[in-house]
């Protein structure tokens, strides 16, 4: 009985410890910079930009919102002030990593920065109409309210 328990008790250790062994033996060989999570400048300037993206979808929601008398302009502009600094420190984020790091100057890292600047840069040309009557979303490209029938 004292033989299995003593089996079990290294395995048990084993199990534990192997992971953070393959970890530390794996990744001690790279350079610091790298992480096996993958945190490094490029995916931190991704990342900073998807918060970009819906930082502009929820001050898009709000002035939808407010287009339609939901919320009073006071409201608007409380709750917008507080997206647009935190749109500033996401702004003021991307452009010290962009500065800050070397392989974020490289030509492929740049061409991806712009193409997600572009992207944002449409999504916020997206003008969500709203019905005056009823305030009901509007479909696309409908000149009058599904709901309704009021004519935009």
């Amino acid at each position: 009985m004292d033989f299995l328990l003593i089996i079990y008790s290294i395995l048990l250790i084993l199990i534990i410890l192997f992971p953070a062994i393959f970890l530390t033996y794996k990744y001690q060989s790279q350079d610091e910079s790298s992480s096996p999570f993958g945190s490094g400048p490029r995916e931190d300037i991704s990342n900073l930009m998807e918060e970009k993206e819906i930082l502009l979808s929820n001050l898009g929601d709000l002035k939808a919102e407010e287009e339609t008398g939901k919320m009073k302009q006071g409201e608007f502009r409380e709750y917008s002030k507080e997206l647009l600094v935190a749109l500033n420190d996401v702004d003021q984020k991307i452009l010290t990593l962009e500065k800050s790091s070397p392989s974020a100057n490289s030509p492929l890292v740049q061409n991806e920065i712009s193409s997600a600047n572009k992207q944002t840069e449409n999504k916020t040309q997206i003008v969500v109409k709203f019905c005056p009557a009823c305030g009901t979303k509007a479909l696309e490209n409908a000149k009058f309210c599904h709901n309704c029938g009021t004519k935009f």
